[in-house]
């Protein structure tokens, strides 16, 4: 490596960890992806593979009243973080090298 750099502490969201800025300098979520206000989507995470298993009003309701509306990194954070659930209980792919489990 040349020039000069740092090592820093970061959280990563699904292992995406590459050109981390400083505060200061990083994008906001808005700025890649649409859910989030902040700028124009720079990834189609649909065409990444990101996407649910069928209508968000099917999926949600297999565990959350209808009425239920809360933000994406709430829910999402709920799910994988706290309740440690596979991906595959809300989406087309799973991801085993994380140890989650079906509810």
């Amino acid at each position: 490596m040349q020039g000069s750099w740092t090592l820093v502490q970061i959280h990563t969201f699904q292992t995406i960890n590459h050109g981390v800025e400083p505060t200061y300098n990083a994008l906001k979520c808005g700025q890649c992806h649409e859910s989030y206000s902040g700028g124009p989507e720079r990834m189609n995470l649909q065409a990444l593979g990101y996407v649910l298993k069928g209508n968000a009003s099917v999926v949600c309701t297999q565990c959350h009243d209808p009425k239920e509306n809360k933000p994406f990194d709430t829910i999402h954070n709920k799910h994988v973080s706290d309740k440690k659930y596979d991906c595959s209980w809300c989406h087309t792919f799973s991801r085993p090298e994380r140890n989650l489990t079906m509810p």
